[in-house]
């Protein structure tokens, strides 16, 4: 038996790491305490931890390359939901770091070849109609409030209760106006945006 110089239980030997440099032969403290020490430095240096491993990972493949690729190759193949895991977080992560970048070079492709995009979207919605109604009903159980708002504005222009003006009140564009709603429980209290803008709104 051997008293563990950090929790002060006795403890057996075998519950003690090995540790040549000592007289004893190993650590003062036992393994649980010393599996803690270690896990509370990692969470207060995760950074210098994260990059060390790094440099060492590194490292490692690049005196190895054959031998890495041939061990991450054995991993892969014995442990594929382990590996689809984790490609579906590296995928996630790496989404939202470049998500800002991939969105605006969207929004530039959609501007400057709308046309080609309307055609593309109305043959894709003309190929998966089933798909799209059922995603369409989908939405609207789940956004009840939304559907509700914007089928009182458009009653209220049909019944001339409402106008909708010929132009849009952020930009000089003059077609697809549409009333965009701050507040759903507010239906008739509506900002006159062209698509564009209307779409711009609600990516803030």
């Amino acid at each position: 038996m051997k008293l563990c110089s950090t929790c002060n239980i006795e403890k057996q030997i075998e519950q003690f790491g090995v540790n040549k440099l000592t007289k004893s032969g190993i650590f003062a403290a036992c393994k649980e305490c010393k599996k803690l020490e270690k896990k509370r430095y990692k969470d207060k240096n995760r950074e210098q931890v994260l990059e060390k491993s790094r440099i060492y990972a590194n490292k490692r493949y690049h005196e190895n390359v054959e031998r890495e690729l041939n061990r991450a190759n054995k991993w892969r193949i014995e442990n594929p939901e382990k590996y689809r895991e984790s490609l579906k977080k590296s995928a996630a992560k790496s989404y939202q770091k470049f998500k800002p970048e991939r969105l605006r070079k969207a929004r530039e492709y959609v501007e400057n070849n709308i046309e080609k995009v309307r055609l593309q979207r109305r043959k894709w919605k003309e190929e998966n109609k089933d798909y799209v109604k059922k995603k369409t009903y989908e939405y609207i159980a789940r956004y009840p409030e939304k559907k509700k708002a914007v089928a009182s504005v458009n009653n209220a222009i049909m019944y001339g209760k409402m106008i909708r003006p010929s132009k849009c009140s952020r930009c000089p564009n003059e077609n697809n106006i549409e009333g965009h709603h701050t507040d759903y429980s507010k239906p008739l209290e509506v900002i006159w945006l062209c698509r564009k803008c209307h779409n711009k709104e609600h990516g803030k």
